[in-house]
């Protein structure tokens, strides 16, 4: 996923700002100040939220924008109350882009309209240029990965080294479940690799996000959060070809004392996860 609504600010009280927002909306992630950030440990320097505003891909900035003005369209109202709270002092819409090899330029159209609603909502407008070679495997560190090496060198969403990172994770059979309220399923600690960087932590939580699904009983053609579910399926078969040995795949079925805790904490108000 790659357009991401980003609410921040060193002095805003987040969940106050939840609380009231009315946004039905749910956040993608949710960070309080002074709390240790997920990746490295560091204590966050401010507080905020980002929405998932497209699932499309960097490589469709067309699709981005088509789901980002409906996004608007819709919830433009509650949007700007948010910006406008006190305490917040980055709202941006951030649009997360391919560059384009051997190109000299490289053109992003946003239409009038889009930039009209995030005007009126006190967006600012970012794009994001990722290296596309960045994202393509080294051929050598492919033969490391089990399965067929001419299916990784295909690989859409993951890098070559987080699937051997994910391969080489230990399954503990002793770990218990969290609530991940945000995106509605169980975590376990022993699924992440440690020094995961922030893109492939995201794409970490899609993978829950999608088990989440499938211990809901939903049907593939239904994993979806906004628009077209073609993403999570398209990364989840990626992760179960290329990485069969990442523990959460050990956990497509729960136990009946497991199942209790998910219907458990998700019988629970959204507020009382959070405060």
């Amino acid at each position: 996923m790659s357009c991401i609504l980003r609410i921040s600010g060193a002095s805003l009280d987040v969940d106050f700002m939840m609380s009231g927002s009315g946004c039905g909306h749910l956040p993608y992630q949710l960070w309080r100040k002074g709390e240790a950030g997920t990746l490295n440990g560091e204590m966050h320097a401010d507080s905020g939220v980002n929405f998932l505003a497209s699932e499309a891909g960097l490589d469709d900035f067309a699709t981005q924008v088509k789901d980002a003005l409906a996004f608007l369209e819709e919830s433009v109202a509650l949007v700007a109350k948010m910006a406008r709270f006190t305490g917040v002092q980055i709202a941006v819409l951030d649009f997360g882009i391919s560059r384009s090899d051997g190109s000299t330029a490289q053109f992003c159209h946003l239409p009038p309209r889009l930039v009209q609603l995030a005007a009126s909502a006190m967006l600012a407008l970012e794009i994001s240029l990722y290296a596309a070679q960045a994202l393509r495997p080294d051929p050598a560190i492919i033969e490391a990965l089990p399965g067929k090496p001419e299916n990784a060198l295909n690989l859409k969403h993951f890098s070559a080294a987080e699937l051997i990172a994910l391969n080489a994770l230990f399954f503990d059979e002793e770990a218990r479940p969290y609530f991940d309220p945000l995106r509605d399923c169980l975590r376990w600690g022993d699924e992440v690799p440690a020094g995961a960087s922030a893109g492939a932590y995201e794409r970490l939580i899609d993978l829950a996000i999608v088990r989440g699904f499938i211990h809901s009983g939903r049907q593939r053609e239904d994993w979806l959060v906004l628009g077209s579910g073609a993403y999570f399926a398209e990364i989840w078969d990626e992760a179960l070809t290329a990485a069969p040995n990442w523990p959460g795949f050990k956990r497509l079925h729960l136990s009946e004392t497991n199942k209790a805790f998910l219907d458990s904490e998700r019988s629970k108000p959204f507020g009382e996860h959070i405060s």
